[in-house]
């Protein structure tokens, strides 16, 4: 029997379509992280607060982005929020992850790679 290493960073996936949280999962674990997901219609707060996870990576269009109940169970279990959008985030979204100790923005610009600087602050936060 072989036994596997698991390594010591998990990395939640927030993503709204499964495609999505794929192609995120395997960014993260090129970076060495193993990443987990939610069950199905498991609120982000819920899956925080059972996976402990060391970061999460949620995408802006993602429920959970828009709560206070998620960056406070992230808070409480000390974890890292990448919070990422393809353009600037809108409104209540951008309002609640700035300022927030735990918590990158993550936006690039029109000549930056999103996953470039994925992969940047999933390294810096880890």
């Amino acid at each position: 029997m072989v036994s596997e290493v698991e390594p010591a960073r998990t990395t939640l996936i927030l993503v709204r379509d499964v495609l999505g949280a794929g192609l995120m999962g395997v960014l993260v674990e090129a970076e060495g992280a193993r990443a987990v997901y939610p069950m199905t219609g498991e609120p982000g707060d819920a899956a925080v607060r059972r996976l402990r996870p060391t970061i999460v990576l949620v995408d802006a269009s993602h429920a959970a982005a828009r709560t206070d109940a998620f960056y406070d169970a992230a808070r409480d279990c000390a974890c890292h929020v990448v919070l990422f959008a393809p353009t600037a985030p809108w409104g209540v979204v951008a309002d609640r992850a700035r300022g927030r100790p735990g918590v990158t923005l993550v936006v690039p610009r029109d000549d930056e790679s999103l996953a470039a600087l994925l992969q940047a602050a999933l390294r810096d936060a880890g």
